[in-house]
């Protein structure tokens, strides 16, 4: 009943009001949203003439999760901003999110996912295997260091279509624990130190197959002599540069299939150290788009381990100088990716190098270091 002054009439009509200008929202919403699908769904309606995905072709391990990227096209080429559909023609082998993420299946066997925009669909085949290592990767595969110095070594499994494996466990060794001492944990990465002089092999091991690399230990090099407090001697200020030991003949374990002495008996180079820069500065190695990356470089025994965007490095050897390096990718919600590069770059007093990152395979990433 409504009171003397009328209110329970007029609170009735507002409420009624009020629902009604809801439903009206709520219904042009779904109507607004239903439009935009039809709209997709009809092809003279769309522009989008195909959809590009990548990788175009996928090959998981079990229980692999991998991200598929689609792009949709017009009839020129260009890109056009259209939300894709994704499906799996068989989700009891592999299933795909509503982003694009596949996950690999207990079961092995052959599939397709596809990506669509109304009736334009993209496809790609899908490849679930339980697969062998068939080859491991060291890294790195030689190098120089002093008694008493901290060495990490990196090994990585793959199948024998170059497809990282991972998740297997790896085995470490050392020919000569009283050179080279080496943590023999079964996992991807080890730490290995200089005990005295010497050269020692380092052996990494997954399932049937292994890899080598070899260490040189160098004698620890004797501080610098500090002037006393008091004494006329004057301070010199100048930070002076040291240059590493210089590195083992290239390919050593290649030189002892012929004939040659092994590294473990040969005598530890003693040269004078090439001239080094003091400060280079390398950018774009921690992270592959928005996804963190660690990544290691060594540039002739000049060994880099990549912490901050940018990020100087000293000791570098002047002048032409080779180089390998090698890191793992980590995105949110996937299987860890790998990268592996090397080549050849012109070191110079100064100068900024950038990691230019080149996608490989569903889980391997190229990078090359070039001078900006």
């Amino acid at each position: 009943m409504p009171d003397e002054n009328g209110n329970g009439s007029s609170d009735s009509w507002l409420s009624r009001k009020i629902k009604v200008i809801t439903g009206v929202v709520v219904a042009l919403t779904a109507l607004i949203v239903a439009l935009i699908h039809f709209w997709d769904s009809i092809p003279w309606f769309t522009p989008v003439s195909k959809i590009d995905i990548a990788p175009a072709e996928l090959t998981l391990a079990v229980g692999d999760r991998i991200q598929l990227a689609a792009t949709a096209k017009d009839k020129q080429g260009d890109t056009l901003s259209k939300r894709v559909t994704w499906s799996s023609a068989n989700p009891a082998l592999v299933t795909v999110s509503s982003d694009g993420i596949v996950v690999g299946g207990d079961t092995t066997g052959e599939t397709t996912v596809a990506a669509t925009v109304g009736s334009v669909r993209g496809v790609v085949p899908v490849h679930v295997r339980r697969v062998s290592v068939a080859k491991v990767q060291i890294f790195p595969d030689s190098k120089t260091i002093q008694v008493g110095e901290h060495l990490a070594f990196d090994a990585t499994p793959y199948d024998d279509q170059q497809n990282f494996l991972a998740g297997r466990p790896v085995r470490w060794s050392s020919e000569n624990n009283d050179i080279v001492e080496i943590d023999p944990a079964n996992q991807s990465s080890t730490q290995a130190v200089g005990k005295r002089p010497g050269s020692a092999k380092i052996t990494a091991a997954s399932e049937e197959q292994m890899s080598t690399a070899f260490v040189t230990v160098a004698p620890a090099q004797a501080p610098s002599p500090q002037p006393s407090v008091g004494s006329n001697t004057p301070v010199d200020n100048t930070q002076a540069v040291t240059a590493p030991p210089p590195p083992p003949p290239p390919f050593p374990h290649k030189a002892a299939s012929k004939g040659h002495r092994s590294p473990a008996s040969l005598p530890v180079e003693t040269a004078a150290p090439a001239p080094a820069a003091s400060e280079i500065t390398i950018v774009g190695g921690t992270k592959m788009g928005q996804c963190p990356a660690t990544l290691r470089i060594l540039i002739g025994n000049a060994l880099i381990d990549l912490k901050s965007d940018p990020q100087g490095a000293a000791s570098v050897p002047f002048g032409d100088q080779t180089y390998s390096l090698h890191g793992t990718i980590s995105c949110p919600g996937q299987t860890m990716f790998v990268a592996d590069g090397q080549g050849s770059v012109t070191i110079a007093q100064g100068k900024t190098y950038r990691c230019v990152w080149t996608r490989q395979g569903a889980k391997n990433f190229l990078v090359t270091l070039a001078a900006q």
